[in-house]
């Protein structure tokens, strides 16, 4: 049987290994120790007076003699501190005193423990756990400053094709710093803590910190070398963190300073400059399309201090808008003429009011009971005040720019607010409609035809519908982040409707008799008119509906998203429920209906600045409601190439892709203002439904569009549809011409 010989090898192996490790740990020792001896006399004690900033590399102690004109052309260190601080000097711009006082911080910044100990099963974990630390700290540090350590390498192999001086640095004194977190300076300066350094070395230790400041948008904080001698190695870095002595406003006509200083809250004297919070604020500010608002920094009376110059450049905040367009709602004139004027700067506190007023040219109502501005067939005017709450912010640009698109709408019945400004804020605002539907012909019947006897009726109708609405809207701004923004707005509307009816009914007997005279036959007509009035019906409804609404948007690479959700719930009606059901057409309205309106639209920013537009919104309803409150379908703002709210229903939906070009210039009107063209094509679609009697209604359009304009101040809007689904009111696929042509100043 073979004897088993592993326990008795395995024995041999740890013998030896026993006897060796005494020899090992002996020999491990020696070298630790002669490594820390020469670590230390290198990181020692200066015998130097402390103010020394970098060690001519090879020159020994400063008492040390060395024969002139080594091969490497570097001077000796023995009596050459005031030549080397000289040269030091004039290569990195040396003009600043040392800091005054005794208060600022110091900060010693050396090079990390080198690896000295050897790796064994031991200490394994600790080595690994110090090596990843160190991994950590570069990867860190190559973030912060990206190609620092590269720059360094690039400097330490620069330093064999110099001939100036090569210094030693063992570390670095930071005097000044309060901003930097005490961990951030080793980062940035330990990869220039090196044996041969130049002056580029230094240079390059400077601008890495500079841009580290520079990179947290402390712009005015200057870093630089203050007056210093060479002797042990450590390099004295002053960090001056210029703070803001004066703030001057200038230039402004229409905004007073403390309007100007109140749109940028943070900005005071005696504070460290932050260019993001300050560039944050300014975008704020400077949405104001009538006050822009232009940073300047300047040197301070004092050293270390700087002034801000606020250059305001500014205009007269009114702003007018006049429009002619043939956007008419079914039975009203075709023309539409709309001004409005918006003021932008009450009280210096940017405070807005508004006014608008549309009307029809071309018909004006019949009797004496009307006021002038109420004359014309169809009449709409409103006014808001927006009053912002809190600390005053510009109102948006988009506010100003579309001074036309808010207050009544002829479409949906309802009065639209201007945009929110993306602050706190109270709007209070009315409007009133009076629309008068003239003499229309309902019926022509012939009722009997004898030949020589008929009778013929008419039915005829006139409709007076007025509508008042006072309300107010809170805006609040919620969560934003980056490009994501999102507000909540909420109020209370009383609202007013009264539809008035006047129905005739006409009867008209007509007979033909057949005379003999003298020999010719002759016929004889006999026709007889009877009017007969239906009684005047007055349909009045008085109602407070409470209403919510969430918008949100986001901007990213591809475009803009935009969402909104909206409850409107009635809490009070007027008169009896038999006068509400005789208003709303139905016997299941209650009066006290829930009204949810979602809306999503998504705009893709194609190749070449091309436009895919998208947009889906609709209305859902819990029963019956009055025509004030439905879902109203068809008009350039929902369904093109119908009437202006041709289809009502309780509930509703909308959809539509348009497809824009880019703006093209085709030429100038005169040497500042290019005429430019964008076109688009598009499809809408859209469906309501009444809840009772239960029926739907369907529409569809497709068609093109054009805009032209002249500078910001003139626009003409063109868009040719085609229905493609009758109506009581279009035909399909006729033509259907949209115009509007506005003047904005």
């Amino acid at each position: 049987m073979r004897p088993d010989c592993s326990n008795v090898a395995l024995t041999n192996r740890i013998s030896k290994k026993s006897r060796l490790i005494p020899r090992v740990l002996s020999a491990r020792l020696g070298v630790c120790l002669a490594l820390c001896v020469l670590f230390i006399s290198l990181c020692g004690p200066s015998t130097g007076s402390g103010l020394g900033a970098v060690e001519p590399k090879g020159s020994g102690s400063s008492s040390d003699q060395t024969s002139p004109g080594t091969a490497s052309g570097t001077p000796s260190a023995a009596d050459t501190s005031k030549p080397l601080q000289e040269a030091l000097d004039r290569e990195l711009g040396i003009t600043n005193s040392p800091p005054k006082g005794t208060n600022a911080p110091v900060q010693l910044i050396l090079a990390p423990r080198p690896l000295l100990e050897p790796v064994n099963t031991n200490n394994l974990e600790d080595v690994l756990s110090r090596e990843l630390k160190r991994l950590a700290t570069a990867e860190r540090r190559e973030r912060m400053v990206p190609g620092s350590l590269t720059n360094s390498i690039a400097q330490t192999n620069a330093t064999a094709q110099t001939n100036g001086p090569v210094f030693d640095v063992k570390g670095y004194e930071l005097t000044g710093n309060t901003l930097l977190p005490p961990d951030v300076p080793p980062l940035v300066l330990q990869p220039y803590i090196v044996t041969n350094a130049t002056f580029a070395t230094i240079r390059q230790a400077l601008a890495d910190l500079q841009k580290v400041y520079s990179d947290r948008g402390f712009k005015t904080v200057i870093v630089n070398l203050p007056q210093q001698t060479l002797s042990n190695g450590i390099v004295k870095i002053q960090v001056v963190e210029g703070t803001v002595s004066e703030i001057n406003v200038v230039g402004n006509h229409h905004f007073s300073s403390n309007n100007v200083m109140r749109a940028l809250p943070s900005l005071h004297t005696n504070m460290i400059l932050n260019s993001y919070l300050v560039q944050s604020e300014l975008d704020r500010a400077n949405a104001n399309q009538d006050r822009q608002i232009y940073p300047q920094i300047e040197p301070g009376a004092d050293p270390g201090t700087t002034d801000l110059r606020l250059q305001v450049k500014d205009r007269f905040p009114l702003h007018t808008k006049i429009e002619l367009n043939n956007q008419n709602s079914p039975g009203t004139p075709d023309l539409r003429l709309n001004g409005s004027a918006v003021y932008d700067n009450l009280w210096q506190l940017e405070h807005s009011v508004g006014v608008q007023y549309s009307f029809s040219p071309e018909d004006y109502k019949t009797g004496k009971q009307w006021s002038f501005y109420d004359e014309p067939l169809v009449a709409n005017y409103s006014t808001f005040y927006r009053m912002p709450l809190g600390n005053p912010s510009s109102v948006a640009e988009v506010v100003a720019q579309n001074v036309g698109n808010f207050g009544y709408d002829e479409a949906t019945r309802r009065f639209n607010l201007p945009p929110p400004s993306g602050q706190p804020e109270l709007n209070v605002y009315a409007s009133r409609s009076t629309i008068d539907t003239g003499v229309e012909s309902l019926l022509n019947k012939l009722i009997l035809d004898t030949g020589t006897n008929s009778l013929r009726r008419q039915d005829f109708q006139q409709e007076l519908t007025v509508n008042n609405d006072l309300g107010s809207r809170l805006t609040l701004p919620l969560w934003s982040r980056g490009d994501f923004h999102s507000t909540i707005s909420g109020g209370l509307d009383y609202k007013e409707y009264q539809l008035s009816s006047y129905k005739t009914n006409i009867f008209t007997l007509q007979t033909i008799e057949v005379d003999n005279i003298n020999g010719q036959t002759q016929y004889i007509t006999n026709r007889s008119t009877n009017f007969s009035a239906v009684p005047t019906t007055i349909r009045p409804l008085n109602y407070v509906p409470l209403s919510l609404h969430l918008d949100a948007g986001l901007r990213d690479s591809l475009g803009n998203t935009a969402f909104g959700l909206g409850l409107s719930v009635n809490s009070w009606f007027s008169g009896t429920v038999s006068n509400l059901h005789n208003v709303i057409g139905s016997s299941r309205a209650s009066g006290y209906w829930a009204i949810v309106t979602p809306s999503l639209s998504r705009d893709f920013v194609l190749y070449t600045n091309w436009t895919l537009s998208t947009r889906l919104d609709g209305q859902l309803s819990s029963e019956p409601l009055p025509s004030n409150e439905q879902f109203g379908a068809g008009g350039v703002a929902s369904v093109r190439g119908y009437h202006e709210g041709e289809s009502f229903g309780d509930d509703g939906y909308h959809a539509g892709v348009e497809l824009k070009t880019p703006a093209h210039v085709v030429g100038f009107v005169n040497a500042k203002q290019g005429l430019s063209i964008r076109g688009s094509v598009y499809m809408d679609y859209a469906r309501v439904f009444v809840i009772d009697p239960p029926h739907s209604t369907p529409l569809w359009s497709t068609g093109f569009g054009a805009v032209a304009s002249v500078g910001a101040r003139w626009e003409a809007r063109f868009l040719f549809s085609v229905p493609l689904i009758s109506t009581v009111m279009t035909p399909r696929d006729e033509l259907y011409f949209n115009f509007a042509i506005s003047a904005q100043f």
